[in-house]
């Protein structure tokens, strides 16, 4: 049984409805921690049993606003930068609200916590293959959750008339796209990249999709669009956006020296298979200098290898668009990563590294699986001319990055 799966079988179990909300769909990314042994207990959480969010500190103003819009509770610089990008894009008619470390505040309800506690211990206290510990993690949550949901529903919402989040499908957004809809208020949510369904790994982001809530979602090209509705999501919420970013195409330009190579690594799920990649390029380490972007989530499990074997590596802080921007890298190499597409507008040679194990986006005659095909990929890729590599990723970044394509202030704010 994969991951996934595994999720899927406890969310069902824990199908409960607090107040009208779906907690299984708030909770959907705690689940997946619980289902795959990742959730830990630790003592400081017992104290969200008496918290919420504030939800007091939202902005909007209904005299100068159509839209109140957040940014969850996500530690990453490269998807603020992203909603930021596409709230500059709507002008004054939009409300910001950058909930990274959103405020707490008191909340306790005897109701709540009787309420999560029964249906907590009638649908895992008795499970086996988990620990009490992370049941008891889950519990804390599921009051937590409901906290919130009382906190929430004490929130006056007059005014707003539509609601955008950055990723609807998780936790606290997912609260938010749940709590606008019953007030009848439409909704929509952004996308942080090209999304593919994933078939033979099985991984986290599945949830994106999976666990949908919002009304319309921008995606970035007509590539995303198609793999949603293989899903079976109804093609009327999946709406052509465009790429949301303000960078701009660069045309490659040939260059002489290939020594300066960056490589993007995947997210953690991916261990082995970014292990493997640094193993095979440690054997090239006396031709070309390597310099690392781990997943900003997993930089730790990489830093000994890195340094042991010659290479540099990039501080989780610094964002894809400044390392490409700064035209400190002849080339570069990824693993199954957006960024992939993002060296690409940059102008810089890509090449992708599978070993089989996870579906492969669409892209470039670039993949290698061995250091034999490393070394046959890069001399093809750098023996192309100008003309032919630019015609080629054009039409990719086109289809799978919607460049070239800005829809969104005619979507969002309707002119």
């Amino acid at each position: 049984m994969n991951d996934f799966e595994k999720y899927k079988i406890i969310k069902e179990q824990y199908d409960i409805e607090y107040n009208g909300y779906k907690l299984n769909r708030i909770l959907a990314l705690v689940l997946w921690s619980f289902a795959n042994d990742h959730m830990r207990f630790r003592y400081r959480a017992i104290a969200k049993l008496f918290l919420s969010y504030n939800f007091n500190n939202l902005f909007y103003n209904s005299s100068a606003h159509q839209i109140l819009s957040t940014f969850g509770t996500y530690n990453r610089k490269d998807h603020l930068e992203t909603y930021e990008n596409v709230l500059s894009m709507l002008g004054p008619f939009v409300s910001k609200n950058i909930l990274i470390n959103p405020k707490l505040r008191f909340c306790f309800s005897i109701r709540s916590f009787l309420f999560s506690f029964k249906n907590w211990k009638s649908r895992v206290w008795q499970l086996n293959n988990y620990t009490k510990k992370s049941k008891i993690a889950l519990l804390i949550e599921t009051v937590f959750w409901c906290n919130n949901i009382n906190s929430l529903s004490r929130k006056d919402f007059v005014g707003v008339n539509k609601y955008l989040s950055f990723c609807d499908a998780l936790d606290l957004e997912n609260l938010l796209t749940q709590h606008f809809k019953r007030l009848g208020v439409p909704t929509y949510s952004m996308t942080h990249g090209c999304h593919h369904i994933s078939h033979k790994s099985p991984e986290p982001g599945m949830i994106d999709y999976e666990n949908l809530e919002t009304d319309n979602l921008l995606m970035w090209g007509k590539y995303s669009i198609n793999e949603y509705v293989s899903w079976g999501i109804d093609t009327k919420k999946l709406l052509l956006a465009g790429y949301p970013k303000s960078n701009k195409l660069v045309n490659y330009r040939k260059k002489e020296e290939t020594k300066r190579c960056i490589v993007f690594l995947s997210q953690h799920y991916f261990f082995n298979q970014n292990m493997q990649l640094l193993n095979i390029i440690s054997k090239f380490t006396d031709k070309f200098e390597f310099t690392i972007k781990p997943h900003p989530a997993a930089v730790e499990y990489y830093f000994k290898f890195i340094n042991e074997n010659g290479m540099k590596m990039i501080p989780s802080n610094e964002t894809i668009e400044n390392c490409l921007t700064q035209e400190k890298y002849d080339w570069a190499i990824a693993v199954n990563t957006n960024a992939y597409y993002e060296a690409l507008m940059r102008g810089v040679i890509c090449l992708r590294y599978n070993d089989g194990s996870f579906d492969l986006m669409p892209g470039c005659d670039d993949v290698f699986e061995n250091p034999d095909q490393f070394e046959m990929k890069i001399i093809e890729r750098f023996g192309l001319s100008q003309e032919e590599y630019q015609k080629e990723i054009n039409d990719v970044l086109e289809y799978t990055m919607g460049v070239g394509i800005n829809n969104y202030r005619k979507i969002i704010v309707g002119s």
